[in-house]
C-alpha cells in the first residue's frame, strides 16, 4: 500500500506549486509587455514608412517587393498591389542581372550598399534613383 504524504509534505508541495504559478504569471505578464512594445514599434515603423517623402520599399533576398510606401507608388506610377507583385529587376532599367547579384553579394558581406540607378515607371519613362540598402 502506498504511503500517504504528511501534512508538512503537502504544505511544501502547495508552496512549490504556488511559486511555479507565480513564476508562470510573471512570465506571461513579461510576454504581454514585450508584445506591446513590439506592436508599438511596428506601428511607429509603419507611420514613418507611410509618411516619408522619399520612396521606400522592402524586398526579400529573392528580390520580391514586400512593402512599399505611397511616395514610391507616386514616383513609379504603380499601385502598392502592383509593386508587391513585382521584383526589383522588373523596375531596374540600368543594371543587368549580374549587377543586381553583385549588389546582393555586397549587402550580404558588408550589411549595406548605396548606389545610383535608374528605374522604369509604369508609363515606361525612366527615373533616376539613389538606392540605399540595409540588411
Amino acid at each position: 500500500m502506498a504511503r500517504r504524504p504528511t501534512y508538512r509534505e503537502l504544505e511544501q508541495k502547495i508552496r512549490t506549486l504556488e511559486e511555479e504559478c507565480a513564476k508562470g504569471k510573471q512570465a506571461a505578464e513579461e510576454r504581454k509587455r514585450v508584445e506591446e512594445l513590439i506592436r508599438q514599434r511596428e506601428e511607429k515603423y509603419h507611420t514613418i514608412l507611410e509618411t516619408a517623402m522619399d520612396g521606400f520599399w522592402v524586398a526579400d533576398v529573392e528580390g520580391r517587393i514586400l512593402e512599399v510606401n505611397d511616395a514610391f507608388c507616386r514616383m513609379s506610377g504603380y499601385s502598392k498591389e502592383e509593386l508587391q507583385a513585382m521584383r526589383i529587376d522588373d523596375l531596374e532599367a540600368a543594371e543587368t542581372a549580374d549587377d543586381i547579384a553583385a549588389h546582393g553579394r555586397k549587402i550580404m558581406a558588408q550589411g549595406e550598399d548605396r548606389f545610383e540607378s535608374r528605374h522604369r515607371r509604369k508609363d515606361g519613362s525612366i527615373i533616376e534613383v539613389e538606392v540605399s540598402i540595409l540588411r
